[in-house]
């Protein structure tokens, strides 16, 4: 039904999805002090850290294992593999560290930077995939 290059289009626009609505939910959590003070009715204002908190690390777990399944499943190269290993996840299982550990701002905000890194590397993983594969 689905020529391999649609999937891939589609499992780029689902990772890019799945992290940035991630992202999205740690810079809420990085503003809770500021966006309570004004008002503001955000998911951690209304539900909480911890709810908001636990959604942004099944979100990234359940994203990692798709991830991991599709890479070991359809990647046909070691260098793919190993891109998506060393550059893709491990960075997002530091970001999720950095959120599990996060009490302050300060904290989720570096969980953020690296979540951002993930972006870019997943989005720089598309050149990977142009390199022929012997």
């Amino acid at each position: 039904m689905f020529s391999n290059e649609s999937r891939l289009i589609w499992l780029y626009a689902g990772f890019a999805f799945l992290v940035s609505m991630i992202r999205e939910l740690v810079k809420d959590l990085e503003d809770i002090e500021g966006d309570a003070q004004d008002g503001c009715r955000t998911l951690p204002v209304v539900a909480g850290i911890k709810i908001v908190r636990t959604t942004a690390l099944l979100l990234s777990a359940g994203s990692l294992l798709l991830l991991g399944f599709v890479t070991v499943c359809s990647a046909t190269s070691l260098l793919i593999q190993g891109y998506v290993l060393f550059l893709v996840a491990i960075p997002w299982c530091i970001a999720m560290r950095l959120i599990w550990k996060a009490d302050n701002s300060l904290r989720f905000h570096e969980a953020s930077n690296v979540l951002k890194l993930v972006m870019l590397t997943g989005i720089l993983s598309m050149a990977v995939l142009q390199i022929p594969s012997s």
